[in-house]
């Protein structure tokens, strides 16, 4: 499963700036990996937390 296309922008910022000031959610984002149970595929989800 392929990100959304916000999401693959977010996940890409977030690479370029290491992780720091991304977008409007500033140090408040983290990137989750996880492997689909039936695809095994690895899906990056950027999540806002705090």
């Amino acid at each position: 499963m392929k990100a959304t296309p916000y999401n693959q922008k977010t996940i890409d910022e977030f690479h370029a700036k290491k992780g720091r000031g991304v977008g409007p959610f500033g140090d408040h984002v983290l990137l989750m990996t996880a492997k689909g149970a039936k695809s095994g595929e690895a899906i990056t989800t950027p999540l806002v937390c705090g």
